[in-house]
Order: C-alpha cells, then structure tokens, then sequence
C-alpha cells in the first residue's frame, strides 16, 4: 500500500488538484488561505491552501526561527502569489495575529487589489477565550474540569458510574476532557458534565460507591473520593455550569458555522448580530457579580465586532439577498466603504481583462488609453 497503490492514487488526486487550480486561474477566482507556527523546535512552519472554490491544500515550507518575520511571511505568499499570477488571487486570508495583520499590510502594498479577510473562526475563538477567562465563567469550567477529570481517573468510581448511567439513561454516557487552548471544547465538556448529573448524583449515594471508596480506600484515595462527592452535592456548581453551557451554546455553533469549507462570508456579520441579541437576553442570574458579568460579555462582544468586520463583510453582507430584509443594517459609513470596495473590486477586474486582452503581464504595458 505505501508502494505502487499510495503512489497511484497520489497521482490521479494530483491530475485532479491541478485540473481545479487550472479552472479557477483561468476564470481568475482563487483565494488563498494562509498560516504560519513554531513547532517544537521553534521552526517555522508556513502553509498555504487555496480555495477553488473547495479548499485544497498546496504547499508547506519549514524556515528557520530568524526568519520569523512579518517580511519573510509575506515573502512566502507573495512567491506563491506570483507563480499563480498575481491578477488571478481576488482573496488572503489569515488568522488576526499581529504579525499576519502586518502581512496583510505587505501584501496590500503590493497587490492593491487582493481583499485581506481575517478568519471569522479565529476571532469567534479569541471571544470564546475572552470570556471563558472570566470568574462567572472560568469558576464553573474549573468545576467541570476537576469533575471530569476524578471520574475519568479513578477505576472504581469509574465503574460505579457506568453502572449508574446503563441503570438511569439506558447506556454509558462518555465525558469529554476539555483542550487548554481549544475554548470550544470546554463548552463541550461542561454540556457532557450535565449529561451525567443525575447519574453521578447516584453514584456518590451508592453503597458500594460508599464503602469501597469513602471508607475502605487508602487515606489519599479517599480525600479525593470525599472531595468529589461533596462536589457532586453542590446544586449551585451545577446551576453556574447550566448557565455556562446556555450562554456558550451559540457561540459554539457560529465557531462550527465558521470552520466550514462553504461559502459564508456574509454569514460573519448577521452571526455576530444573533450573539449580541442572545448574549443581551440571555438570562443571567441577579446578583451584583453576574450583572458586572453580563457587562463584560456585552463589551467584549462589541470589541470583537469591531476588531473583525471589515468593508468586505459589510458588502457581502448588502449583497446577499437573505439578508435584505434583517433589522441589523449597515449604517452610512459602513455603506460607503462596503461601496468604495466594490469600485475598486471592478476596477481590478477591468484591469485584469485589459491584461489577457493585450497579453501583458503588468499594468505599465498596457496602452496609453488604459
């Protein structure tokens, strides 16, 4: 299989790959997706894929760490940029770290016409981030990771809340262990948490769960079998974690909207206007903390908003005809500079016609008249 088989088959996707990047040079709509990180050895890793329109990966280069450079970044790409023609890339897109935004700000000097887009996944996860690190919610997520984490690791009460779970739901109900970066995930392992409430709830009143583990077990074993059920008991743990995973819940939907291959770009801003809607009615609890909270949730989400819609947001979102009739309209500014992209979207498409018509590779060959 590594062999003649793995080799073959390398070669008809390779024919197929090439057919689509063809196409899409031909009718001059190819995107390019971009990203850049250190591995273990602080090397960095550069790596391209282009969408046409579906997204196929093309090339990866490993450059040493004193080339870590916003220059050097925007070197690679634009090298690529290049063997494609550089009329034929409309799009870059990248995540909103500084150095890529200094990127973006290369590339644009360079190729006017290429749209920088940030990728609406990334800046969906720097909110996650923003308010999963608040007390209202880091508390709750910090109890679901210790609940996880004693019922993941220890054997026996393991076993007695598998038993638990076949006896209450029917089957075993499997917990999920929340990533330290992966802010979605964290959500995903709260709403797994409350799957097994019930069952965990039983299992901490079990009697064999009590002697075996809260009499029997090694004095170690049993502070963190004591420590766990007292836990399990705590009905306001298990209240701030129920808010935790409703307030959340949209926002892990648009993160799953927006790491799809589709085309959504129109989808960025009318998504951000639901979250404001839902972060604004969802119900919070009334206690001076969670009223201070509610406002760090509102301000981060404007912030947010601000740091990622750009004009191309704006105008695709104009364009789409689904949206024609929403209540969040852009406002004057907004139209304007949603408008002034389109001229010089049309300006770049003349001017790439005006190319393939004379045969030229560059804007200074053209005619006169041009």
């Amino acid at each position: 299989m590594a062999g003649p088989l793995l080799g073959k088959e390398f070669k008809e996707i390779s024919l197929l790959v090439e057919s689509f990047i063809k196409r899409c040079v031909r009718d001059g709509t190819v995107v390019i997706v971009g990203d850049r990180w250190s591995d273990r050895l602080m090397n960095s890793v550069y790596n391209m894929l282009l969408f046409v329109p579906q997204p196929l990966y093309v090339d990866t280069k490993l450059w040493g760490e004193s080339r870590h450079t916003a220059e050097n970044t925007a070197a690679f790409f634009a090298a690529r940029i290049n063997s494609l023609g550089s009329r034929i890339v409309c799009a870059f897109v990248s995540d909103t770290d500084n150095k890529m935004k200094a990127v973006w700000d290369l590339l644009q000097m360079r190729y006017p016409w290429i749209v920088s887009i940030p990728c609406a996944a990334h800046c969906l996860d720097l909110l996650f981030a923003v308010i999963c690190k608040h007390p209202c919610v880091s508390r709750p997520l910090a109890f679901c990771s210790s609940m996880t984490r004693y019922w993941w690791l220890h054997g026996f009460p393991k076993a007695v809340l598998n038993l638990c779970h076949k006896t209450e739901y029917g089957c075993v109900r499997k917990l999920q262990r929340p990533g330290t970066t992966r802010w979605m995930s964290q959500r995903s392992a709260a709403a797994a948490l409350l799957k097994s409430q019930s069952a965990m709830e039983k299992t901490v009143m079990d009697t064999t769960f009590k002697e075996e583990c809260l009499l029997k077990a090694s004095a170690e074993q049993r502070k963190a079998d004591v420590e766990s059920a007292q836990a399990v008991k705590r009905d306001i743990k298990w209240e701030e974690l129920r808010m935790v995973v409703k307030l959340l819940k949209p926002l892990a939907v648009a993160l799953d909207v927006g790491q799809l291959d589709s085309r959504c770009l129109g989808k960025v801003r009318s998504t951000l206007f639901r979250l404001h809607k839902h972060f604004y009615l969802v119900d919070y609890p009334t206690s001076s903390e969670q009223l201070l909270f509610k406002q760090h949730v509102l301000q981060s989400h404007r912030e947010l908003k601000t740091y990622t819609l750009l004009p191309v947001h704006t105008l695709a979102y104009i364009l789409d005809p689904r949206y024609i009739d929403r209540p969040d309209q852009p406002d004057a500014g907004e139209m304007s500079s949603a408008f002034g992209l389109l001229r010089s979207l049309a300006d770049a498409s003349d001017f790439k016609r005006a190319l393939n018509a004379h045969g030229c590779d560059n804007d200074a060959d053209l005619p006169s008249t041009y």
